[in-house]
């Protein structure tokens, strides 16, 4: 069975270790009433993971989740990667047909970033 499409995005860190990853995308609703929407990633050669992009009890046109993905238009998922000292590459796997990445945000764990509604600025640092 072949991958499902992915995108690489390759970056360099300054210091090795855990790092929070949010996955940001277009807030859609499962094809499927209640169903999921899956996306994978996988940092440098580990395996792939696979996250649902949408919370328990999901329900379109219900759930408050839904409508704060409808009110900001977008929806956040985070997870903890570990990165190697150097260059990394971060691949996300389309595995739902629904994923349109709009944003990728890595911070350093134990780190903090100012709270804002439009997240981080675009930074080359990490």
């Amino acid at each position: 069975k072949e991958d499902p499409s992915w995108l690489a995005y390759d970056f360099y860190v300054a210091e090795g270790g855990e790092y929070e990853l949010t996955i940001e995308t277009e807030p859609a609703s499962p094809r499927r009433y209640c169903g999921e929407i899956t996306i994978g990633y996988r940092m440098n050669e580990e395996t792939v993971n696979y996250l649902n992009m949408l919370p328990e009890g999901y329900e379109p046109g219900v759930t408050r989740s839904w409508e704060e993905g409808v009110l900001d238009h977008v929806r956040c998922v985070k997870t903890t990667v570990t990165c190697a000292a150097g260059k990394n590459r971060l691949r996300i796997y389309a595995v739902s047909g629904e994923n349109v990445v709009e944003r990728m945000i890595l911070i350093r764990s134990g780190k903090t970033v100012p709270v804002s509604y439009l997240g981080p600025v675009e930074s080359i640092k990490m």
